[in-house]
């Protein structure tokens, strides 16, 4: 039953990121022993031990998966190495200052992509769990006002949603920047241009707002200081939560027979049925090659059928043209 719960997730989670367009990426647990290289990686461990998998988690989960996804479709890593370039001229402070700006106008980017689609109820839930676990941690209830609160502010004040926080007036003309952006952001996603040519106008906007808002908030405290982006790592995962947050417990990974039933379990309806294999011949047998279900061939007859072929060219050759007339059935006159 664990592996058929497991597999029905992923295989919804697949479903979901398919129905985005058919450049998303694929979506795998962790652990599996076939990911694709460009695949979302989603760790089962939260969900073990409760079957069916709870709605609160699902729903937080398809919103995690649709917003990597439309990361991933909208090229955000193409928008960071545009900017890798300003990053390298930057101080310490204000490398990390400017890379949160820019994490956070992409993550407004691409959850609004889904406005007004049945989606955007997912995208709301995880956004929501990601600024109740970022607002909720005790360094930003003894920081004050942080340059890490002013962005969280603006991220939740562009959806209307509850995180949102009162400005310190004094920042108030900094939230007015950020806010303004967050129009130029939508204003950019109607102009016309291929995926390549948004991404190099939000590169612009982002070094044409941080120009504007750098000396108004260069005496805000920073208080996660990590970089999210490198020119040799790419952009990092790190989740927008204080430094010195608890590390979390460490959980059980999949066990490899868990594993195993779960890609068989998968292979029901997928091309590739190298698991089914597996599980019928035992998954130590060397002399299992990878299989698809379009590796199967159908054998031509050798031997022309001339019965058949005497019959098919007759057909063509008593084949007249002919002309296709509507008619309702009166050569005249009105049907009522």
């Amino acid at each position: 039953m664990e592996a058929v719960e497991l597999a029905n997730l992923l295989r919804a989670l697949r479903k979901v990121a398919g129905h985005l367009g058919q450049n998303a990426p694929g979506v795998d647990f962790a652990g599996l022993s076939r990911p694709g290289a460009a695949s979302i990686m989603v760790d089962p461990a939260e969900f073990l031990g409760t079957y069916p998998v709870p709605p609160d988690k699902t729903d937080r989960v398809v919103g995690e998966v649709v917003h990597e996804a439309l990361l991933r479709i909208e090229w955000t890593e193409r928008v960071w190495k545009n900017l890798g370039q300003a990053f390298s001229g930057m101080g310490g402070t204000a490398r990390v200052k400017f890379q949160r700006l820019v994490k956070t106008a992409e993550d407004i980017h691409a959850d609004s992509v889904m406005d007004g689609s049945v989606l955007a109820g997912y995208l709301a839930v995880a956004r929501c769990s990601d600024m109740g676990r970022a607002w909720n941690h005790r360094a930003f209830s003894k920081s004050g006002t942080s340059f890490d609160a002013l962005v969280l502010s603006w991220w939740a004040a562009t959806f209307q949603e509850h995180g949102a926080r009162v400005v310190d007036p004094k920042h108030e003309q900094a939230m007015s920047v950020l806010m303004s952006m967050t129009a130029s952001l939508a204003h950019l996603r109607g102009e016309p241009g291929g995926v390549s040519a948004r991404c190099d106008r939000r590169s612009v906007l982002y070094r044409e707002a941080w120009s504007t808002l750098e000396p108004l908030v260069r005496e805000l405290p920073l208080i996660d200081k990590r970089l999210i982006w490198t020119d040799d790592a790419g952009i990092s995962t790190c989740a927008m939560v204080p430094a010195g947050a608890a590390a979390s417990s460490r959980r059980p990974a999949l066990g490899m027979n868990l594993v195993r039933d779960i890609e068989a379990e998968l292979a029901a309806s997928t091309a590739d049925i190298t698991p089914l294999i597996h599980a019928a011949v035992g998954y130590d047998n060397p002399d299992v090659a990878p299989m698809s279900r379009w590796d199967y061939q159908i054998p031509a007859r050798p031997i022309v059928d001339r019965n058949l072929a005497r019959r098919i060219s007759a057909i063509f050759r008593s084949y007249s043209d002919r002309e296709r007339m509507t008619s309702r059935g009166l050569s005249s006159g009105r049907v009522d």
